[in-house]
């Protein structure tokens, strides 16, 4: 039986406190989904500038790195294409188009 539940915080609650309200309103949690709109109201705070450093290092290699624009001859109809290596992240299946990235999370030398 799938149970829905909330966790309601307040604009500007540091992203590093999302987890442990979820854990309060449903430790059983196993999916949480959170809207775009909410997400903008949370500061951009993971606990420490070590934690925050090591995000935008991810989402840097993921969003910027890995991706890639792609012309439409990369383009196969079938992704089952003999030697096609799905996990080469510069595959034509990873393409962005127009896609710009979002701002980093702070880095505060004090924090």
């Amino acid at each position: 039986a799938e149970e829905t539940f909330s966790a309601v915080l307040r604009p500007g609650t540091p992203m590093s406190e999302v987890g442990a309200a979820v854990r309060r309103a449903n430790a059983d949690a196993r999916l949480v989904e959170i809207g775009a709109a909410d997400l903008r109201r949370l500061c951009k705070w993971l606990g420490s500038t070590e934690q925050n450093a090591a995000f935008n290092a991810l989402q840097r290699y993921v969003l910027h790195e890995s991706a890639r624009y792609c012309p439409a001859e990369d383009h196969w109809p079938e992704v089952d294409r003999p030697g096609w290596d799905w996990m080469n992240p510069f595959t034509a299946y990873n393409c962005t188009w127009g896609f710009t990235p979002p701002t980093d999370f702070p880095e505060p030398a004090d924090g």
